[in-house]
């Protein structure tokens, strides 16, 4: 860490409040919640800086990843003031190596090091919980703004694991957030704001992963158009999907971390199998099943007698209760009044796109790879837990109000 990071830290520590503030306006939000989103973010900041030292000495997760991201992100800075900008267009390629030229780009224009880009990936993580929790209050305005539990929406436990370190999660889940958020009926922002933040999302998602925006943009595109009727599109669209994937990396020199997901996991599942890694799944001679394991994975992994160190604990708890709040909305979804749920875009949106993950989680090949992967799924999974429950309390509300006009004005309780 050097002078410019704690000065280009404290400057992006400073827009904070003001992220909070616009994404969390009063009267909608209340001052004490947004102050406390506002304490968190502050937070947030604060854990980018011993991200990489906590990780490691609590849960013994090194991050070599983020530490070959700065090495290379350093090598292409180096050039970027050598001006050798041939060389860096050359190690420019979907995937890992634009990530690097771009975490090169950040070190060569502001002088700092991957203490820095730590902090603003976490940065983008924030942003993108604020994006999320905005837009599911703009699908239901009359849910409770107030709850501690709002606080989940932003500071998932996984994503500010995950996005606060020098790999591509963050940007990937701040893409992800933008596409799901303004591509929606419920958008709140302008087309001129909407729009360009939904272009710009895919595009960032589509050269860090494209394995994972396609499929992302393919669910919002097919549930966008059955909503407007256009159901022989919508299934074009979902058909269309695997003809793109593979168009995408013969197109492109896309490297080995964003081929196309069955391809890739496939490949991955040989070679990492091979390894012996400690975290590596045994799915026996038959191998992964399509899409069963897959939704294992999603859902159940690690699985309870795995539990041999604090990092798969947490692993285990973030996953087990996300899937038994889950199972809470599928028993309400399942009741007649419960139904409509099933009427709401963001919702079939997150379902697609569960689905779609599910797939391509069926040939990740060890544990690890799974629970970092399963941060960009986050955002279908919140609409799924949230949503439901809050057409929940909007149905018991409009039942209230009903009730009351039928009793003549006298107030009526129901519990």
């Amino acid at each position: 860490m050097n002078l410019n990071d704690a000065f280009f830290l404290m400057l992006l520590t400073a827009t904070v409040p003001l992220l909070a503030t616009h994404y969390l306006r009063a009267p909608v939000f209340s001052n004490d919640f947004r102050g406390w989103v506002i304490l968190g973010g502050l937070l947030w900041m604060a854990y980018a800086v011993f991200s990489d030292v906590l990780s490691g000495e609590l849960l013994d997760v090194w991050k070599a990843d983020g530490w070959a991201h700065a090495y290379w992100g350093e090598v292409m800075a180096d050039h970027m003031r050598a001006d050798k900008w041939g060389l860096v267009w050359d190690h420019m390629a979907v995937g890992n190596s634009v990530y690097q030229c771009y975490v090169g780009f950040i070190m060569y224009i502001t002088g700092t090091t991957d203490v820095f880009v730590t902090a603003a990936n976490g940065w983008f993580g924030f942003w993108g919980g604020l994006v999320l929790i905005r837009h599911f209050h703009q699908v239901f305005p009359y849910a409770r703004k107030d709850s501690p539990w709002l606080l989940l929406i932003i500071f998932c436990p996984s994503v500010i694991y995950w996005t606060t370190m020098n790999v591509k999660e963050a940007l990937m889940y701040w893409s992800i957030c933008q596409v799901f958020a303004n591509s929606s009926p419920h958008r709140g922002s302008s087309f001129l704001v909407g729009i360009p933040m939904v272009l710009l999302g895919i595009a960032i998602g589509s050269v860090l992963r494209p394995h994972i925006m396609i499929p992302w943009v393919a669910a919002v595109t097919a549930i966008g158009l059955f909503q407007r009727g256009q159901r022989v599109y919508a299934l074009l669209a979902l058909l269309l999907l695997p003809l793109v994937m593979h168009s995408f990396q013969t197109r492109w020199a896309v490297d080995a971390s964003v081929q196309a997901p069955l391809s890739f996991a496939e490949q991955q599942a040989r070679v990492l199998g091979e390894a012996g890694g400690a975290s590596n799944i045994e799915y026996g001679e038959t191998g992964p099943i399509f899409f069963v394991s897959g939704f294992v994975a999603l859902f159940f992994r690690p699985f309870p007698w795995q539990l041999g160190s604090l990092r798969m604990v947490l692993a285990f708890l973030d996953t087990w209760v996300t899937t038994a709040l889950l199972l809470g909305s599928v028993i309400w979804i399942i009741k007649p009044e419960g139904r409509y749920s099933l009427k709401i875009s963001e919702v079939q949106m997150a379902i697609l796109a569960s689905i779609l993950f599910c797939i391509f989680f069926s040939y990740l090949p060890n544990e690890g790879l799974i629970v970092r992967q399963r941060v960009q799924a986050v955002p279908a999974l919140l609409a799924l837990v949230v949503l439901p429950r809050w057409q929940r309390k909007d149905f018991q509300r409009k039942l209230r109000v009903q009730m009351q006009r039928f009793a003549g004005g006298r107030l009526v309780y129901l519990k």
